[in-house]
């Protein structure tokens, strides 16, 4: 996850990585919200795939889905608290009940890191 501040502007671009019948992909998630009072806010209208994701029906079903779900609840707030080694994320709905899946956990860098997830838990998280 990579995020960019410039204004009242943050874009988030997450990467991950789906299992599709050409095996696993990445597939890229961009986000612009809007810094306000709620925490920084977006509606489904800032959301969008990346140019580089592999055109795939279950990818654009999921994606199509989760736009969705963020326009059914009028958009989502995220606000930001230090954690003990990094920050907690909490998302809510523009009505203030909590939007799924709830609290994250994170932790920002001044730079890229490279992937360090190992494969056996790649396979944990998609398996076979």
């Amino acid at each position: 996850m990579r995020f960019s501040i410039s204004g009242d502007t943050v874009e988030t671009r997450e990467i991950g990585a789906v299992r599709i019948s050409q095996g696993l992909v990445p597939h890229e998630i961009i986000s612009r919200s809007k810094i306000e009072t709620a925490g920084v806010c977006t509606d489904a209208s800032g959301l969008s795939e990346g140019h580089g994701n592999a055109v795939s029906a279950r990818l654009r079903r999921d994606f199509d889905l989760m736009v969705g779900v963020v326009e059914d609840f009028g958009g989502v707030c995220a606000t930001y608290f230090r954690a003990e080694e990094g920050y907690v994320v909490q998302a809510r709905r523009r009505d203030g009940r909590v939007f799924p899946p709830g609290d994250t956990s994170l932790r920002f860098f001044d730079e890229p890191k490279p992937l360090r997830m190992q494969w056996s838990r790649l396979r944990s998280v998609f398996p076979a």
